[in-house]
C-alpha cells in the first residue's frame, strides 16, 4: 500500500514522470498486469493470422 501512495504523489509532480511511470509499470505487473499483457499478445497473434490469410 505504501508503494501505491508514493506513486500517486509522484504523478502530481510532472517532473518525475519517468520515475512514476516505472513504478506504475512495476505495480501493474505485480498486480496481474502480466496476464493482461499475455492476453494482448494472443490478440495480436490472432490479428496477424487473420491478416495473413
Amino acid at each position: 500500500m505504501e508503494e501505491t501512495s508514493t506513486t500517486t504523489q509522484e504523478t502530481a509532480v510532472p517532473k518525475k514522470e519517468k520515475l512514476s511511470f516505472g513504478k506504475k509499470f512495476l505495480n501493474f505487473l505485480m498486480y496481474g498486469g502480466f496476464i493482461v499483457i499475455l492476453i494482448a499478445a494472443v490478440a495480436i497473434v490472432i490479428l496477424v493470422e487473420k491478416l495473413m490469410k
